[in-house]
């Protein structure tokens, strides 16, 4: 395809989005015409070059007090690290900040294309119009689908973490977020998250304790007086530990020493959330349990953290 050509159509191209995102909402009428457009310059394309291929990203339109500029204030770039984290998790995407444009602050992301050595494709090769990132894609915008509509998470389980820091940079600001994956074929999936949604991330993060009795053995690494003992599982650099906490005149009792062996029976409290996420966890020591067998185990809930 020659300059002349492509600039014409990336001009066509950019024309009606300058349109669309000038428009006070983004309904499915709307929608369909952008998609049309975006097939119909591949289309054109391909009239041309029949390897040619659109560009496919990760649009993000911020709607609320202080985006009309189309500017990303600094305290909206971890907005680019929750994008980069929900792709990787989902499926080691990488992906890139590719550019602000107006309509409000519509920030644009694109994946990270491996580096091929030589031609890909020749003329008798038949054009691929999906990829690995447009799978994640489009389950990060099912995800944010979901959210707002308040439906179970879980499918999307691996992209969460991504999904609450993003919900968290757009809380500060009281920003909602229309989400759209631009695919390679031309097509378009979107969604929003609006307060609703924020709201329903939030709450599925509050904790609730579970606890489990169990029992941990090591060398003593770190004894402190306030009440604390760490023992090492084995004896290379990175091996586990167990980090547990015990009353100071119980720990005086126990006349510990560095480089000791010792066997507790401990009770586990785990942080867990509503999509049973473990947000933390806290050994705190029973008993000794020097020369005892310990195959037993117990768990058991105790409600909602205060």
């Amino acid at each position: 395809m020659n300059r002349e050509v492509r600039n014409a159509l990336a001009h066509r191209l950019g024309a009606a989005r300058e349109w669309l995102a000038s428009q006070p909402d983004v309904d499915e009428d709307a929608l369909e015409v952008e998609v049309n457009s975006r097939r119909n310059q591949l289309a054109a394309m391909r009239s041309f070059d029949r390897r040619a291929r659109l560009g496919e990203e990760l649009v993000v339109r911020l709607v609320g007090e202080g985006t009309d500029e189309g500017l990303l204030d600094l305290e909206l770039s971890s907005l680019l690290d929750s994008v980069r984290r929900a792709f990787d998790d989902g499926g080691k995407i990488s992906m890139a900040l590719a550019g602000l444009s107006r309509g409000s602050t519509v920030v644009h992301f694109r994946p990270v294309a491996p580096k091929v050595e030589g031609d890909v494709m020749d003329d008798t090769m038949v054009q691929v119009d999906t990829s690995p990132a447009e799978a994640v894609g489009r389950r990060f915008v099912k995800l944010v689908s979901a959210a707002e509509g308040e439906n179970d998470l879980r499918p999307w389980l691996d992209m969460v973490d991504g999904l609450d820091r993003f919900t968290a940079t757009l809380e500060k600001r009281d920003l909602s977020a229309q989400v759209s994956w631009l695919a390679l074929s031309g097509d378009i999936t979107t969604s929003w998250l609006t307060a609703v949604g924020r709201a329903y991330v939030t709450r599925q993060s509050v904790p609730r304790s579970r606890f489990e009795r169990t029992y941990v053995h090591g060398r003593v690494t770190e004894l402190r007086e306030s009440g604390f003992v760490k023992l090492k599982t084995a004896l290379y650099r990175n091996a586990p530990a167990h980090e547990v906490h015990i009353e100071p005149d119980q720990l005086a009792d126990l006349r510990l020493t560095l480089g000791s062996s010792a066997h507790f029976e401990v009770e586990k409290q785990v942080a867990v959330d509503s999509l049973d996420r473990e947000l933390s966890t806290r050994l705190t020591f029973l008993r000794s349990l020097a020369g005892q067998r310990t195959d037993e185990r117990q768990i058991f809930d105790r409600g909602d953290l205060d």
